[in-house]
């Protein structure tokens, strides 16, 4: 049972009572206090953020710099946000309507708001009427997978699919040119040039395949397709490629696909994992590292991490760690490592370039440094619960909690 303030009580005016009971109670100084206790449930998810704060990115107002524990994001307390992605110095978010929110840094357009300033709190991106499913973050740029329902689309789930981006352009992440890259920033959405990717043709102007994840690092994106095709742009596909094209240096169908500050990691379907680089100082394309994981419990979920890393969570909730150049992953916890992950089972995990945030199964939030920053691996617990899921960004996450009930006393005042 916690203490609330009466000075915060509209925060809850969304929220529902379930119950309540008043009463009196004499305190020591023998003056009779007035309570009410009573439990108020959530009608809708809720969005948290902690960490580095220095851009605004967190979502509100704070005069500390580093922000140790989450806080609730409430300007989004009632918008029923099912989605999240944190960029270097941004944050993204979604609603179930399909409304996108972004905050934080605001240049070079990263905010997608007609210009370039900074925003402490969400704010809607304005005039853009199209049904956001999925959001992506990268260095100073945002790209988002949208979906529209119509009557002359012909497939199973009657919806056409779109990629829109906005932001930084400088090694071509945003993917609208098709043949230069005139364009170095952009501070309002620009439809990515998917024409390839879809398989739209000038006698068949239906989609081919449909796009089932999105990701983005700090200067390149990616779009993994449901037939297992995998489609880059940007810094880690060529130089001078400005839009979406197939990646042709897999073996086989990929089925994840992680990416995070210059690097990326992808799993195929035959159980390899692949890793490529590029120097941040050129757009060249350094490294493509491939390795057959061993590991018997299928990969349930995989996380680019670090500067040159990989986090690998499996089927049978064990942990692993890659480092570029290691011929398997180390299974956590490892004497090899600094990494000290948890002792409970994990259902998903993200990592920033500095973080690593995981969602226990029943519901806690961990985060732990990847070395190098804060606790050097140290594993903690933060006091959340009910965690659908986490994002991280370049120095902080966002936590997306289900709606639940919660007891609540209230001190009302002295009586007489």
């Amino acid at each position: 049972m916690s203490n609330i303030d009466p000075a915060t009580l509209d925060d809850f005016v969304a929220d529902v009572l379930v119950c309540s009971c008043f009463g009196t109670e004499q305190s020591t100084l023998n003056d009779w206090v007035l309570f009410s206790a009573f439990q108020y449930c959530r009608s809708e998810t809720s969005l948290w953020s902690c960490g580095f704060g220095g851009r605004a990115q967190l979502g509100y107002k704070t005069t500390a710099a580093t922000e140790p524990e989450p806080r609730e994001v409430r300007k989004l307390a009632n918008s029923n946000i099912v989605g999240m992605a944190g960029g270097d110095m941004h944050s993204v978010a979604f609603s179930a309507d399909g409304t996108v929110y972004t905050w934080g840094e605001g240049y070079p357009g990263a905010l997608g708001h007609g210009d370039t300033a900074s925003v402490v709190l969400p704010t809607q991106v304005k005039d853009f009427p199209h049904h956001v499913v999925q959001a992506a973050a990268g260095g100073d740029f945002t790209l988002v997978l949208c979906e529209e329902s119509t009557a002359d689309h012909v497939g199973a789930d009657n919806t056409l699919q779109s990629l829109w981006a906005w932001g930084g352009n400088y090694s071509g992440q945003l993917g609208v040119n098709k043949s230069s890259n005139s364009l170095s920033s952009t501070t309002t959405p620009r439809e990515v040039y998917t024409v390839d990717l879809f398989g739209i043709t000038t006698d068949d102007p239906s989609r081919k395949r449909r796009v089932a994840q999105i990701q983005a690092g700090v200067r390149h994106s990616f779009a993994l397709c449901d037939d297992g095709s995998l489609w880059a742009w940007g810094a880690l596909a060529s130089e001078s490629v400005k839009a979406p094209v197939r990646a042709t240096w897999f073996e086989d169908k990929i089925t994840m696909i992680s990416a995070r500050y210059f690097h990326a990691v992808a799993l195929s379907e035959d159980n390899k994992l692949w890793h490529w680089s590029v120097d941040k100082r050129t757009p060249k394309v350094e490294v493509r590292e491939c390795i057959q994981f061993t590991n018997t419990s299928p990969v349930q979920s995989i996380a680019s991490a670090g500067m040159a890393g990989a986090l690998l969570l499996t089927a049978d909730a064990s942990l692993f760690h890659w480092s570029l150049g290691k011929e398997q992953p180390s299974k956590l916890p490892s004497t090899q490592t600094e990494l000290q992950p948890p002792s409970h089972a994990l259902q998903s995990l993200d990592a920033g370039e500095g973080q690593v945030v995981a969602v226990g199964t029943a519901g806690e939030l961990f985060a732990w440094h990847l070395g190098g920053r804060g606790s050097d691996g140290e594993c903690c617990q933060h006091q959340l619960q009910s965690v659908v899921s986490a994002a991280a960004g370049g120095g902080h996450f966002l936590v997306l909690c289900q709606p639940r009930c919660d007891a609540a006393f209230l001190v009302r005042g002295q009586d007489g």
